[in-house]
């Protein structure tokens, strides 16, 4: 079982430059008892929460080696509708043009996150989590810098 939590100093709907990161948290192999964390950042300049979020769910799902349950956490509205819903897998079978004939934003982003999530069992949540205030903070942090 694999947790990924996801934050960003990026809020909806202007783009803006900011900061966001990953937290991976697992089972070890080597001992069940005890967890192990990975953690990951990116730096933007002008977008969206939506591309940010994004971005950081592709790093997070790099680490990964094989197949498993995956948990994500998120607050990003967009996000979470459109994997909640399993939307995007319309859109990767329309070539991510919706069903208004626009095209998808983050199409190419998308069509990562497809690829990587289709090999795992996983589900997203809004769900509040421990690792939030320590997020909010280092993304503080790295703002001030």
């Amino acid at each position: 079982m694999l947790n990924i939590y996801l934050e960003s100093t990026i809020r909806p709907p202007q783009k803006a430059a900011g900061k966001a990161m990953y937290i991976a948290e697992f089972v070890s192999d080597k001992n069940p008892e005890s967890f192990v964390t990975r953690e990951g950042y990116a730096e933007f300049g002008e977008t969206t929460e939506d591309a940010a979020i994004l971005t950081i769910l592709i790093e997070a799902l790099l680490i990964l080696n094989k197949p498993c349950t995956i948990r994500i956490f998120t607050k990003a509205k967009g996000i979470l509708s459109t994997l909640e819903s399993r939307r995007y897998e319309a859109w990767q079978g329309q070539k991510w043009i919706k069903s208004n004939k626009e095209s998808v934003k983050n199409a190419h982003l998308w069509d990562i996150v497809a690829h990587a999530l289709e090999k795992h069992d996983w589900t997203i949540t809004d769900e509040d989590h421990s690792y939030r205030e320590y997020m909010r903070s280092e993304l503080k942090k790295w703002q001030r810098a």
